[in-house]
């Protein structure tokens, strides 16, 4: 059996060296890629961009060009009309050239213009924020996916030194220096092991997977795999007094609060620009052709084809002024007032959580440091003693049952780290998507 479990490690470790090793970058890279909350994001920040013009805000003046066909035919039965007995033909049409231009309307051009460079930063600031998710879910599955690798190859050590416990004991038996017993206590062990270990590699398969699906993947576990980095358990420190700055300057949420705001104080200035009056020019050219055919009344009228035209030409000025329409102005006005205050509220609430958030995430993470660092003294310590017991064990002055204990220390000791790095790790992550570091 023990041969087995070598040739299913083997064939892993030739699985993993098959895969493509990817990267963080190149993990959030794909994933922005292959979401589709992001290309729809940048399709509305295109909209966006496209409509921040100043032809949009009404600037320009607009122009028509308009085209009329005229066809009639006319029979005319009439006494009084000197064309009685007369048939009528005609054809032709008008062509006008139109102008309509707002001269003033309550500085709208100028608000209308400033709202459509608040909506393109709205649109920008809800893009930054899908990408921000997408980016905090890729690293903490690819952190994850990292430790889990990496307790797959102390189990793989685990279990490779299991194995040689278990020749050592062998050729002690040939030399009477061990019992079936001592070998069957050795084989249980490097059966616990080979179980641990499979277990610790479907825990690093599922942490990849968890790291597809961030990824916007649903398969590929066997084309991918992460380094086997040594973790580097280097954590910064953080403190709340300097970060709560960083926090109100930087957060994406609170920005886009205050676009809110901003948004909100402009349309306070649209509604107030429906006070004052509005000026319009009209102008425009027009030149109508009309070809007719009399017949019926040769010889007084010709009965061949004759065209004639009309051109006209016209510019007006328009002004409106509401006097009166139920206070339906000046209640706009005041609704506008009260939008923009519940936006300043909204923005001073999301604050306020931000930065309780804050605190308990740097509490929890100092807390967490400090664990890491009491776990870190603690694997010094067991592997210390592990190194010293295999020595003992191998001078046959140490039993099996006590070195198995000292050995399943040094592993917990270890799994103890990794979680409490892991555990630190992520709530840095926290901190850093708070701070709006993340994507930087």
């Amino acid at each position: 059996m023990r041969y087995f479990w070598i040739i299913l490690i083997l064939f892993s470790a030739f699985a993993a060296q098959a895969q493509d090793l990817i990267t963080l970058p190149q993990a959030i890279e794909e994933a922005l890629n292959a979401s589709y909350q992001v290309k729809i994001a940048n399709k509305n920040t295109t909209i966006a961009q496209n409509n921040n013009n100043y032809g949009e805000a009404g600037r320009f003046p607009s122009i028509t060009l308009s085209v009329n066909p005229q066809n009639t035919y006319s029979n005319i039965n009439n006494p009084t009309s000197f064309l009685n007995g007369a048939q009528i033909l005609g054809t032709g049409g008008t062509a006008t050239l139109d102008l309509a231009w707002t001269l003033f309307d309550g500085f709208k051009v100028r608000i209308n213009k400033s709202r459509f460079d608040l909506l393109e930063k709205q649109s920008e600031g809800n893009a930054k924020l899908i990408i921000e998710n997408i980016v905090q879910q890729v690293t903490l599955a690819y952190h994850n996916a990292i430790v889990q690798k990496s307790r797959l190859a102390m189990q793989a050590e685990v279990l490779q030194f299991s194995r040689d416990k278990i020749s050592y004991t062998e050729t002690r038996k040939e030399y009477g220096q061990a019992t079936t017993f001592d070998i069957l206590q050795v084989q249980d062990a490097y059966l616990n092991d080979s179980i641990v270990w499979q277990s610790q590699q479907l825990a690093y398969e599922m942490a990849l997977q968890n790291l597809l699906l961030a990824m916007g993947k649903t398969s590929g576990l066997d084309d991918i795999a992460v380094p086997a980095d040594t973790l580097n358990y280097q954590l910064v420190d953080y403190d709340f007094e300097t970060l709560k700055n960083e926090l109100l300057d930087n957060n994406q949420q609170i920005k886009n609060e205050k676009v809110k705001e901003l948004i909100a104080k402009n349309n306070i200035e649209f509604q107030k620009s429906n006070l004052y009056p509005r000026l319009a020019m009209n102008a425009g050219i027009s030149d109508q052709l009309n070809i007719s055919q009399v017949s019926g009344k040769t010889p007084q009228i010709s009965d061949a084809w004759q065209a004639g035209t009309t051109f006209n030409g016209y510019i007006n000025f328009g002004l409106s002024y509401n006097i009166y329409n139920g206070g339906k102005v000046r209640r706009s006005i005041k609704n506008a007032k009260v939008q923009q205050e519940i936006a300043e509220l909204s923005t001073k609430d999301l604050e306020r959580q931000l930065l309780n958030q804050l605190a308990v995430l740097v509490e929890q993470y100092n807390r967490q440091k400090q664990i890491l660092d009491l776990s870190l003294q603690l694997v010094n310590n067991a592997q210390k003693n592990r190194t010293i017991a295999s020595e003992r064990f191998l001078g046959n002055t140490l039993n099996f049952f006590d070195f198995r204990t000292i050995q399943t220390n040094y592993i917990r000791s270890i799994n103890a780290a990794q979680n409490a790095f892991l555990s630190a790790k992520n709530t840095e992550i926290n901190m850093l998507v708070l701070l709006g570091k993340l994507i930087q």
